[in-house]
């Protein structure tokens, strides 16, 4: 029942203004890591990282995490795009297996 109203909510964000949603969505599920989830307890960038993606966070931060107060912009934005590349994987995946 749970799976069925985050995909209900899911689709009603990716369905409204296109970046105002997709913005709308990381802000959901950032509030859900630090409030919910692993991070309720942790909360530093890593483990934020770590929640939203564990494949994206081991690619770009695994070898080398970042220190407390520590800004890597590059890995910033190449962790962000890591997310909307799996993203649109999910997103592919659900509408195929909706046809």
């Amino acid at each position: 029942m749970k799976l069925i109203g985050l995909l209900i909510i899911i689709l009603l964000l990716t369905h409204t203004d296109g970046a105002k949603a997709k913005f709308k969505d990381m802000k959901i599920r950032k509030n859900e890591c630090l409030n919910y989830d692993a991070c309720k307890f942790d909360k530093t960038e890593n483990c934020l990282n770590r929640c939203l993606s564990e494949k994206c966070y081991l690619e770009f931060y695994g070898n080398s995490p970042l220190e407390e107060g520590q800004v890597d912009r590059e890995k910033y934005r190449v962790f962000n795009e890591c997310l909307k590349n799996e993203e649109k994987e999910l997103r592919n995946r659900w509408r195929n297996e909706e046809l």
